[in-house]
């Protein structure tokens, strides 16, 4: 009957040893979410938007600061498609998809533009 017992315990032991790190990662995500511990700076760089065109390409729109960046990032590069300085009534809303697709869509004109070979001699 002791070995009964026994593996009772060690399952009990395994139970409570999951439960503390699944307690604990659910604490370090709380705390990462909402901008690290007390005392350190919080995040100047966050993602705003990210869509993606295929298996391993995509276009990112960035704050840094009160600046805004579309990048196009692939599996070798990551290229600036466009930069602007965020407005005030930016930096406190929300972004849109509508103003997301309008960088989006001047990124990729300008991309087309760089693109089209030239016909010159």
């Amino acid at each position: 009957m002791a070995s009964g017992l026994d593996v009772a315990r060690l399952i009990g032991s395994f139970v409570l040893v999951l439960g503390l790190l699944a307690l604990v990662l659910w604490g370090l995500r709380r705390v990462q979410s909402r901008g690290g511990f007390a005392g350190v700076a919080k995040r100047q760089m966050h993602v705003v938007e990210s869509l993606s065109l295929g298996p391993r390409q995509k276009i990112v729109l960035i704050r840094v600061g009160t600046r805004e960046l579309v990048l196009g990032v692939t599996p070798t590069s990551i290229s600036a498609l466009d930069h602007q300085a965020a407005s005030a009534a930016t930096l406190a809303a929300v972004p849109t998809m509508a103003s997301f697709a309008s960088n989006l869509q001047m990124a990729t004109d300008g991309l087309r533009q760089q693109q089209e070979p030239s016909h010159g001699v």
